[in-house]
């Protein structure tokens, strides 16, 4: 392991998404070179997990390195994205009850907390008069026809409006 370049640069960059998912500040800098940083951090690594500190990768290292990277990798990732809108439905309007509602509604609030509107949109899971209210004052907001309806255009406006405000700053 500690002579072959490729393996040494998989190590150091499982070892590095395990040091960013713990919030270490000193990360290992991949660069395929079993140095003094690597091993440094084989040390580091093996102490906190209790392994026979050597500093080198044994196949017991290796795997417990495996795991916890995964782990990491899952943990550094960005969450799933979930399409919502529902398959075979052209728009959305006053008097649907699909469960998508609710997370129309909830898409809604976004815009509830943004304008500072006093009375955020209550959640129902039904398209009511509030909810085209509210649908033709995000119409407004996109400079689009205020029909109250929603359409997979202005889900996906909405959707990244959403993403954009809370996720991209994220992740």
């Amino acid at each position: 392991m500690q002579n072959n370049r490729e393996d040494v640069y998989e190590i150091q960059n499982y070892l590095r998404a395990i040091q960013l998912a713990n919030n270490e500040s000193a990360l290992l800098n991949p660069d395929g070179i079993y140095g003094s940083e690597t091993v440094e951090a084989v040390i580091e690594y093996q102490i906190k997990n209790s392994i026979p500190a050597t500093g080198r990768v044994d196949s017991f290292t290796w795997d417990s390195i495996y795991r916890d990277y995964n782990i990491a990798k899952e943990n550094l990732s960005a969450p799933e994205k979930v399409s919502f809108f529902p398959l075979g439905v052209y728009e959305l309007k006053k008097g649907d009850d699909y469960d998508e509602i609710y997370v129309l509604q909830a898409l809604i609030r976004t815009y509830d907390k943004r304008l500072g509107n006093p009375q955020p949109l209550v959640i129902t899971g039904v398209f009511d008069e509030n909810t085209e209210r509210a649908v033709k004052e995000i119409q407004r907001i996109f400079d689009l026809p205020q029909t109250g309806t929603v359409n997979k255009s202005l889900w996906n406006k909405m959707a990244k409006f959403h993403n954009d405000r809370y996720f991209s700053e994220r992740y």
